[in-house]
């Protein structure tokens, strides 16, 4: 397994090649929660052109996130504090152009209701007391996924981690996409149990 802590370290420190790095490998989903955005939203904005700037920000904010743990844990986390970085950006970017469309009467059409400005820097719902329960819920699956032989822990990886299809997955670990149709339900199963989840 690669020492995703110490890339993360390492880019936090303005190292551009471990910057680069977690570009390549969390580009696709920043421009999953881009295109989402763009799709949801009938945004005017191409997802890729709002990749960029999440990128930019990603960049700019990288020696803010205090995530650093185990590295399963610290990926979880990463990947949470990205998607919400995403979001945040997207969010004001539209907010910005909605703020600055003509009106037909000649003013500036209001972006928000009652023309107050939104607070965009945590999402709807967020309070410290539900992200520690988040945190701890990824504790559990962590150590829920840990309990899982190392083929299901692959497969769980490849799947929720690495955002792979199932037919990315077969031919990833060399299987036909039955086997791993099956051998993913199986690890499912497991997880469910191990979790107590219905």
């Amino acid at each position: 397994m690669d020492d995703f802590v110490g890339t993360l370290l390492a880019a936090k420190n303005a190292d551009r090649t471990a910057m680069e790095s977690l570009m390549i490998r969390f580009g696709p989903l920043i421009r999953a929660e881009c295109f989402e955005f763009v799709v949801r939203g009938g945004s005017e904005i191409s997802h890729s052109d709002l990749s960029q700037e999440v990128m930019v920000q990603v960049w700019s904010r990288l020696a803010q996130f205090r995530g650093v743990a185990e590295n399963d844990v610290c990926l979880v986390i990463f990947q949470k504090w990205l998607r919400i970085t995403a979001r945040n950006t997207v969010t004001k970017i539209l907010a910005k152009r909605r703020a600055t469309t003509r009106a037909p009467n000649g003013g500036m059409a209001p972006f928000c209701p009652n023309g107050r400005e939104w607070d965009l820097t945590v999402s709807a719902g967020e309070t410290p007391s539900r992200l520690l329960a988040e945190h701890e819920q990824v504790e559990k699956i962590h150590e829920a996924i840990g309990a899982l032989d190392d083929e299901q822990r692959r497969l769980i990886r490849l799947c929720f981690f690495e955002r792979c299809t199932l037919k990315q997955a077969a031919e990833r670990m060399a299987l036909s996409y039955d086997q791993v149709r099956l051998r993913f339900n199986r690890a499912l199963d497991d997880l469910r149990m191990l979790l107590k989840v219905d």
